[in-house]
C-alpha cells in the first residue's frame, strides 16, 4: 500500500499534508520522498514543530476546512503574475537557546533562526493585533543569533526578551504595531514604517527617539529608556497630530523624565503620562 503513496509522492509538483502532526507512520514519512524543490503545505490546527517535517515546509495553522480556503488563496497568488513583494525584519539575540515572539498579518511568514534548521514558513490569518500566533524555536548552545522574518503583509511584531540587542524593522513597511519591551536595545529605526500606529518599546537603552515619519501613530509608550529631558522634547515637538481624538504617550522612568516639557506633547494633542 504504501509504494503507491511513495511514488505519487515523489512525482507531485505540490504536496499538501492535511490533518495530522507528522507522528503517524508510515504515512508521516511520506513528506520526506517529495521533491526538494516543491512546496509542501502542512494543514493542522494544532501547533507542530516544523523541524518534524525535515524540510522546509509552509505551515496553515487552522482546521481543515479553513485551511483548505486558504491553501487556495495561496496557490492563486503563486499563479499571479503580480506577486506580493517580501518585506523583511531582523532580530539579534546573545547569550540564548530559545527565543520567542508573537506576529500577526496575512499571507505567508518565513522564518530563519540562523543555525542549519530549516526554515520556519507560516500562513498568517488576520492583521488583527488580538490574533497573533506564537513562534518559538530552542537551539543546541547559547551563542550570537540573528533570526530573519519575511512576510507579505506582518503588521504586527511583539517581542520580550532581556537577550535582545538588536532589531531592524526598516524593511517591513506594512508594519502597524511594535512591541520590543524588557529588553537592550540601543537603536531603533521607525522612520520607513510609516504605517505603524502602535510603538511600545519600554524597557530599553535607547538614547534617541524618531517617530517624525510616524505620522498615523496613535500609542508610544517609551518608558524605561535613557532619554533625556532634551530628547524627550525633541520627541514631543515630532509627535504627528493624532489620528484619533486623543495620542496616549507615556515615557515614566527616564532621565529626563521630571525636567522635560509635556507641556510640547499636551499642546498637540497627545495625552501624557
Amino acid at each position: 500500500m504504501i509504494e503507491p503513496a511513495i511514488k505519487i509522492v515523489s512525482e507531485a509538483d505540490i504536496l499538501a499534508v492535511i490533518g495530522t502532526s507528522l507522528n503517524v507512520y508510515p504515512a508521516a514519512g511520506l513528506i520526506k520522498y517529495a521533491r526538494k524543490n516543491i512546496p509542501v503545505f502542512l494543514i493542522d490546527p494544532d501547533e507542530i514543530n516544523h523541524a518534524d517535517a525535515g524540510r522546509d515546509v509552509i505551515i496553515i495553522q487552522q482546521k481543515a476546512t479553513l485551511g483548505m480556503e486558504m491553501l487556495k488563496d495561496v496557490l492563486m497568488n503563486m499563479l499571479s503574475a503580480e506577486p506580493l513583494e517580501p518585506k523583511q525584519m531582523s532580530m539579534t539575540m546573545k547569550d540564548t537557546n530559545e527565543i520567542a515572539f508573537k506576529i500577526a498579518g496575512s499571507g505567508t511568514m518565513t522564518i530563519d533562526w540562523g543555525d542549519e534548521t530549516p526554515h520556519e514558513t507560516n500562513m498568517l490569518s488576520s492583521p488583527d493585533p488580538a490574533s497573533t500566533i506564537t513562534c518559538n524555536h530552542s537551539y543546541p548552545d547559547t551563542s550570537f543569533r540573528t533570526i530573519t522574518i519575511t512576510g507579505d503583509n506582518i503588521t504586527c511584531l511583539a517581542c520580550d526578551s532581556p537577550q535582545l540587542t538588536s532589531l531592524d524593522v526598516s524593511g517591513n513597511t506594512a508594519l502597524k504595531s511594535l512591541i520590543c519591551i524588557n529588553s537592550q536595545i540601543t537603536n531603533l529605526d521607525v522612520s520607513n514604517n510609516t504605517a505603524l500606529n502602535n510603538l511600545i518599546c519600554a524597557g530599553n537603552q535607547l538614547t534617541s527617539l524618531d517617530v517624525i515619519a510616524n505620522l498615523v501613530l496613535e500609542r508610544l509608550n517609551c518608558s524605561g529608556n535613557q532619554l533625556s529631558d532634551k530628547t524627550l522634547n525633541e520627541l514631543f515637538a515630532t509627535l504627528p497630530p493624532p489620528v484619533g481624538l486623543i495620542g496616549k504617550i507615556q515615557f515614566s522612568d527616564n532621565p529626563g523624565t521630571d525636567t522635560c516639557d509635556k507641556n510640547i506633547a499636551e499642546n498637540k494633542g497627545w495625552w501624557v503620562s
